[in-house]
Order: structure tokens, then C-alpha cells, then sequence
């Protein structure tokens, strides 16, 4: 989503907050990312930005101030004063050329009352909008792992893009005591400077080497070359872009750090450049799953609450989805397009969902397909009762983020040759 729109998403987060939290990160989890989709939805391909913020803190607790913030379109009064009221967008043709019904924002809402918090908005006609709340979380006893002072005066070069400046990083790496510099990618200097002799990291957006040739990206690929181990590519995810755009080095990349970027997926990339971390395997976590961005995923299911929080996750992380809302629709959409998976919730009306995946795996030429259930009902005989249906796996409701990024990389990667 970030790419196709041109909009880069930017987290700036208090260095205050402590590493380790406890409190409702699931729903929290659908609140950011109601907000952060209507962000980029609206930002007119400008950069959006979510800041958190301490607002207050005891020894046992903090209260965090949440700010998500686009520069796109924007509100006038009357249209803040109704945005949280149920099925009302902007105006008629704000709907009809962004899509949605707001029906997000008070669902949102209601969330955030139930955690004790509240949402609040302030906006400006064609300058943007900022989302806030606050939410208070339990102070965790679990402390960082990770020793920051191997970091200083360490020192590290961020290449930039000619119109994109990484500030957030550059402030990441200052507050770690890193010597840090940064150079414009079409800048001259980087003709005479020895990238790999003098600097310990190497920062690169993967979209500079796709630049047009010219003697400054040559030479800037054969210094890489000389350590590639330095060489840390910034990237929104690996799709089959990244990695081809990364095979025009004469040596293989071994680290990316994903963007929007997370101090704690910072620290473990400089671990391991440093070579103080064990290396990462190929077990599923919060990132190593995007290497299936790109991927087209059919999500069957009735409840519209159900289809935004499950839609909204996945294209947040590069998966194209496509909705049904019941197994009719469903064997239709299959019938029309391609899917690489099939995400099918088990009890809808008109067709259920065994029903339809029965329906699905009867014809050959969809046999390939994994379906993955999507249910509250997780005992034994329920589960069997998908497998018999045709249904590979399954995704326990409500949907707890990590373990549906699981699930479905473990069924895509069995998919691959």
C-alpha cells in the first residue's frame, strides 16, 4: 500500500517508552491500523506519520499520547463534528473516489472508550489531518536484551534518496551514540569518499540502485561490494522487486530493515552486522513474513468488523485482498480471479464456509489453493470438520496478529517450488 501510493509511513517514537508494555495490544493493534490505512488513504501521496509520545508515568504504569498524522486532504468543521458518527465519510464524492463508509473510525472509537481512553481529531481543509488518543499500559518487569553501548562511537553513513531524507533514522542512531552521517545519493562526494574503510554501517534506500546508471551509482555499488556485511538496505518489504533490484550488486545483501522502522528491529540488525547476534533463521516473525507481499489473498467473510481488521492487517503488510462475504461470492471470485490463499470463515448465511471450500477442492484447477479456516470454534470436532471439507489450517477468532501471520506463511511457503 505504502508503495503503490508513493506515501511512506513514519514512526517517531519517544526513546522514552520502554521496550516491554503490558495492555490490550490487539485491539490496540486495530486502532493503529484503522488510522494509519485512512492516513495513507487520504494523504495525497505525502508522507504519514505516527508519533507516540509519553504523556505521564508512575512506577507501575505510563500513559502514551498517539498521534497519527497525514498532510493530505483534510476536513472542514462540519465534516470533523461527523466523522465518528456511523456510515459518514467526508461527502459523497469523497467516498466515491477514496472508497469506505467511515464505519472504521467508530469502530475505533468505541474500541479506545472500552480501554478508557478516547479519540479525538483536529483537521484543516486541503492541509491534513491528526488523529490523537491516549491509552495507559502496565509497566513490564522484562527488560531489553540488548546492550547499547557496543554501538558507540561507532560510525554510520545513510545514503538518501535525492528526496527523502531520513531524519527519523539519523535521530535513532544519534540517540545511540552512533557517529552518523549522511550524504545525498547523487552527491559528488561520494566519488572520492571510501564508504567501506571508514564507516561501520552502511544505510541504503533499496530505490537508489534502481536510479538511472551513472558513475556515482557504479561506483557506489562496487564500494559496497568490498563489504557487503555493512551494507544495510532500507526497504517497506521483500517482495520479488527488492530482491531483484538487489541482484544488480556483485554481492548478496544479507541484511534489510524494514520500514516503517522499529528501534528494537534497528538494534538487532546492528547486532548482527557487528556480528553479535546469532544469525536470523528462517522461523516466522513479525517481518520475515513479507517476503510474500504481493501475494493475492481471498478473504471470505460476513462480519463486517471481521473484514476490516483482517483486511486492514494484511494490506498494511503488502497483501493484495480481495473480500467475499459469504461462500457463494466466494466460489464466484475464485471462478474470476487467481488467489495464492484463501482465508475462509467457517459460519456465514446463504453458503457456509465448509460448504464452500468443499465446493472449491472438488475442481482440480483450484485444488492448489490452501483455505485456511477462520473460527471461533476450535475444538476437535471442529477442526476436523474443516480438514474434512478441504481446509488445510486454521485461524483461531478473535484474530491474534501474530500467530495469522504464521498460519499463512507456513501455508504460502509450501506453495513455493
Amino acid at each position: 500500500m505504502r508503495e503503490q501510493n508513493n506515501t511512506e509511513v513514519i514512526f517517531d517514537i519517544d526513546d522514552g517508552i520502554p521496550e516491554f508494555l503490558i495492555g490490550d495490544t490487539l485491539r490496540l493493534n486495530q486502532v493503529l491500523l484503522n488510522l494509519l490505512s485512512n492516513a495513507i488513504k487520504f494523504s495525497n501521496q505525502k508522507n504519514v506519520m505516527l508519533k507516540m509520545a509519553i504523556e505521564s508515568q508512575t512506577n507501575k504504569s505510563i500513559c502514551i499520547n498517539f498521534q497519527v498524522i497525514d498532510q493530505g486532504i483534510g476536513m472542514s468543521e462540519e465534516q470533523v463534528t461527523n466523522v465518528f458518527k456511523p456510515f459518514s465519510q467526508a461527502d459523497v464524492s469523497t467516498t466515491r473516489k477514496f472508497g469506505g463508509t467511515g464505519l472504521g473510525l467508530v469502530i475505533s472509537k468505541k474500541i479506545l472508550e472500552l480501554m478508557g481512553g478516547n479519540i479525538e481529531v483536529k483537521s484543516q481543509l486541503n492541509k491534513g489531518s491528526c488523529f490523537s488518543f491516549t491509552v495507559s499500559f502496565a509497566k513490564s518487569s522484562k527488560q531489553s536484551t540488548h546492550d547499547t553501548n557496543v554501538f558507540k562511537q561507532k560510525h554510520a553513513l545513510i545514503i538518501e534518496q535525492s528526496n527523502r531524507p531520513e531524519a527519523v533514522l539519523r535521530n535513532m542512531l544519534n540517540t545511540l551514540e552512533i557517529n552518523t552521517h549522511t550524504i545525498n545519493c547523487k552527491d559528488e562526494r561520494l566519488l572520492e569518499i571510501s564508504i567501506s574503510h571508514d564507516y561501520d554501517f552502511i544505510f541504503l534506500d533499496w530505490h537508489v540502485l534502481n536510479y538511472e546508471q551513472n558513475n556515482i551509482l557504479e561506483n557506489l555499488k562496487q564500494q559496497l561490494s568490498i563489504d557487503i556485511t555493512k551494507t544495510i538496505i532500507l526497504a517497506s518489504y521483500e517482495n520479488q522487486e527488492v530482491k531483484n533490484t538487489l541482484s544488480t550488486l556483485n554481492k548478496t545483501v544479507e541484511e534489510i530493515l524494514l520500514k516503517p522502522i522499529i528501534k528494537g528491529n534497528l538494534l538487532k540488525t546492528l547486532e548482527h552486522v557487528m556480528g553479535i547476534a546469532t544469525k536470523k533463521d528462517n522461523s516466522v516473525d513479525n517481518t520475515c513474513f513479507k517476503k510474500f507481499a504481493g501475494s493475492k489473498i481471498l478473504l471470505v467473510e460476513d462480519n463486517p468488523l471481521n473484514q476490516q481488521v483482517a483486511s486492514q492487517i494484511l494490506r498494511s503488510n503488502g497483501f493484495i485482498v480481495d473480500v467475499a462475504e459469504d461462500g457463494i461470492a466466494a466460489i464466484e471470485a475464485v471462478e474470476k480471479d487467481s488467489f495464492d490463499c484463501i482465508l475462509m470463515d467457517c459460519q456465514m448465511p446463504k453458503m457456509d464456509g465448509y460448504t464452500a471450500a468443499n465446493k472449491i477442492k472438488k475442481q482440480s484447477k483450484y485444488a492448489h489453493i490452501p483455505i485456511i479456516a477462520m473460527t471461533a470454534n476450535t475444538m476437535e470436532a471442529d477442526i476436523t470438520k474443516a480438514k474434512e471439507s478441504g481446509m488445510q489450517g486454521y485461524i483461531a477468532k478473535p484474530i491474534e496478529v501474530q500467530n495469522m501471520f504464521e498460519v499463512i506463511a507456513a501455508h504460502l511457503s509450501q506453495k513455493q517450488p
